[in-house]
């Protein structure tokens, strides 16, 4: 069907943006941690 043909087209589109989106948050707690652990916040 053309629905399936058209979300096969787009699924690894959307796939690798939100895992981009997923790497960019995650280095972002990432960062937002060591500052914590830099201001004495253990």
């Amino acid at each position: 069907s053309p629905s399936g043909r058209s979300y096969r087209y787009v699924n690894p589109q959307f796939y690798s943006q939100s895992s981009y989106y997923y790497t960019l948050i995650k280095t972002f707690v990432n960062i937002s941690c060591l500052f914590y652990d830099f201001g004495g916040g253990k």
